[in-house]
């Protein structure tokens, strides 16, 4: 199973503009690194809880998940 090393690669993968999608605990998750109005990330299939992140950071910082950052649950997600 692949999952990010560090937080270093999922930002540069948000840099490159490259779709993420990943799973944590049976949820998965979509994020979309290209869009005009910034980061959007949101549960698949639902898709109606989309929020937005000016930057990967941003994301990694105020975006949770079971109420933990997703910074720090990086190393944990299947990829």
């Amino acid at each position: 199973m692949k999952r990010y090393d560090n937080t270093a690669q999922f930002i540069m993968d948000c840099d490159q503009e490259t779709d993420i999608d990943f799973a944590y605990m049976g949820q998965r998750f979509h994020v979309l690194t290209w869009p005009d109005e910034g980061i959007v990330i949101s549960k698949v299939p639902q898709e109606t809880d989309e929020m937005v992140f000016q930057t990967a950071d941003e994301l990694l910082d105020e975006y949770r998940i079971n109420n933990i950052r997703l910074r720090d649950l990086i190393p944990e997600l299947d990829l």
